[in-house]
């Protein structure tokens, strides 16, 4: 079977999409027998799969001609090659003009459809313009979890073909609890003790409801804990800007922006706890990287979250900073219970594998031998 992929996000520095198509990629190309090859799109055709960058420009610079360029590639691609494929994989939402014989297409979340006031407006008019004439296209839906699973039968209701869940993973060789080894003089001049918050920052990561709940913390544990948070400047972000310079004036918060990913591991080894209130999440995968880290979490109760961390999480209602305050103030004032939390992080990280991904991935793909 000849498999066609798209590969466009691996050109830009990855984010949760990004990380899903490297490691899914680089495991099928290991795991592949001989009824498999494969060929990566990047607007181009090669067999060779690229690493995507591990530095961030800035946002402005680098995503509006990016942004620019896949919609030249979304409306002037030829299908003249792709028809010489069996299968074409999408693993970002919407199918390029490809005609193979076979699609299958991964649908994260539908957070464009239930909130679209949290997405740039270009973005939400891209979908509404592509993705439900395209998505019919398809034979198979792939979703990252049961949940999505669900709203794929409320949002697209006619579907026919298979629907497949699928769980992502994270790289144990760059998540692990030894993974801050050798960052020992970024963290010399770094709090020996950090609440972490990671992910772009944008609406429905719920930093304001994160920042409203460590606010109400006792100053003891701010001076202790401060708050570090991580991830790429986002979109509708002005005011959660606005609150977070407020926190790092103050002494109580430390930005980072995006960081490169073994910088990522070595945080998420190091910290107190990972805190994750988001909003929506097709998967999550932040929540996965701090437990294969062995750092205790605590996240919202709802969407996948559930499926993801099981019994492993403390679980907030993210509209109540109160109940997220009451969390934080529980697993910092008990070292007993962050040391059960850091256990069980582990022992159900340990579910979760790029290995068994693909391989899920590959027999569906199989069944259209």
């Amino acid at each position: 079977m000849k498999i066609i992929i798209n590969t466009i996000p691996l050109l830009k520095p990855a984010t949760g999409i990004g990380y899903y198509i490297y490691n899914l990629c680089r495991e099928f190309l290991r795991l592949s027998s001989p009824e498999f090859s494969f060929t990566f799109y990047y607007g181009w055709f090669s067999r060779r799969l690229y690493t995507p960058p591990d530095k961030f420009f800035s946002a402005k610079f680098y995503l509006k001609p990016f942004k620019a360029f896949l919609r030249r590639i979304f409306h002037f691609t030829s299908s003249f090659f792709s028809s010489s494929f069996d299968l074409y994989f999408e693993p970002n939402f919407i199918p390029l003009s490809f005609k193979p014989r076979w699609i299958v297409v991964t649908i994260h979340d539908f957070s464009f459809i239930r909130y679209p006031h949290w997405h740039p407006e270009e973005r939400i008019a891209y979908f509404y313009n592509y993705f439900f004439k395209n998505i019919s296209r398809a034979d198979a839906i792939i979703t990252p979890s049961r949940f999505i699973a669900e709203e794929v039968k409320e949002f697209i209701p006619n579907f026919t073909g298979k629907v497949v869940s699928i769980s992502l993973a994270c790289d144990t060789s760059i998540f692990h609890p030894q993974a801050a080894l050798g960052f020992e003089k970024f963290f010399s001049s770094f709090p020996k003790k950090y609440l972490l918050f990671t992910g772009t920052i944008e609406p429905r990561k719920n930093l304001s409801t994160l920042f409203q709940a460590y606010s109400l913390l006792p100053d003891s544990f701010k001076r202790e804990y401060p708050l570090v948070i991580v991830g790429a400047d986002g979109w509708k972000n002005s005011f959660i800007k606005e609150q977070l310079r407020v926190f790092i004036n103050k002494g109580e918060a430390i930005y980072l922006g995006y960081v490169p990913v073994k910088l990522l591991a070595a945080l998420y080894a190091k910290a107190y706890c990972l805190v994750y209130p988001s909003f929506y999440e097709g998967f999550g995968l932040p929540p996965l990287e701090a437990m294969s880290c062995g750092c205790p979490v605590i996240v919202s109760r709802v969407a996948s979250l559930p499926e993801v961390c099981g019994d492993a999480a403390l679980y907030v209602d993210p509209t109540q900073a109160e109940d997220l305050a009451s969390a934080l103030l529980k697993i910092l004032s008990s070292t007993e219970l962050r040391d059960s939390l850091a256990s069980k992080a582990l022992s159900r990280a340990s579910l979760f594998s790029w290995e068994n991904t693909a391989k899920k991935h590959l027999s569906l793909f199989s069944q259209f031998l």
